[in-house]
C-alpha cells in the first residue's frame, strides 16, 4: 500500500472515528439518561460523576456538540464511499441534511428519543459543510501532489 493511499486512510479514519469516540464520552458524562450512559452505569459499574462546566457550557455540550460531531463523522464518512468531485460533494451534503433533518422530524414524532429542535439542524448543517470543506482542502492538496510526481 502506498504512502498517499495510507495518508487517505488515516486521514478519512481518523476524522471519522474520533468524533464518534467523542460523542459516545459526551453521552456518557453529560448525558446521563441516554442509553450509552445506562449501559455503562449498569452494565459495566461504572458512575458518572459531575462535570466541572459552567452551567451554559454544560447545557451547549449536552444538547449540542455530540450531534454536530456525528454529523462531521457521517459527512467523513459518505464522502470516503464517493470519488472527490463536486458532484459527488453535493451529494453527501444532500444525503447528511436529508437524514439531519429526518431524525430531527423523528424526535418530533417520539419515534427516536429526543426533542425536535432547529438548532440541531442548523449547527449539524454547519457541521456537514465544515466537514466538506476540509475533505475539499485535503483532496484538492492531494491531486495537486499527485500531478506533480507522476
Amino acid at each position: 500500500m502506498g504512502n498517499e493511499r495510507r495518508r487517505r486512510i488515516l486521514f478519512y479514519g481518523i476524522n471519522i472515528l474520533l468524533p464518534l469516540l467523542v460523542g459516545g464520552i459526551i453521552y456518557v458524562v453529560f448525558r446521563r439518561d441516554s442509553y450509552i450512559a445506562a449501559f455503562f452505569s449498569e452494565t459495566i459499574g461504572i458512575n458518572i460523576g459531575q462535570h466541572m462546566l459552567p452551567e451554559w457550557l454544560n447545557t451547549v455540550v449536552r444538547n449540542y456538540l455530540s450531534d454536530v460531531l456525528w454529523a462531521y463523522s457521517l459527512t467523513f464518512a459518505l464522502s470516503a464511499l464517493f470519488k472527490y468531485n463536486r458532484r459527488n460533494t453535493v451529494i453527501v451534503f444532500m444525503i447528511c441534511i436529508v437524514f439531519v433533518v429526518a431524525i430531527e422530524l423523528l424526535q418530533m414524532t417520539n419515534t427516536f428519543s429526543g426533542t425536535f429542535d432547529i438548532v440541531d439542524i442548523i449547527l449539524e448543517a454547519i457541521a456537514v459543510s465544515l466537514a466538506l470543506l476540509i475533505i475539499k482542502h485535503f483532496e484538492e492538496e492531494h491531486h495537486e501532489k499527485d500531478n506533480q510526481n507522476p
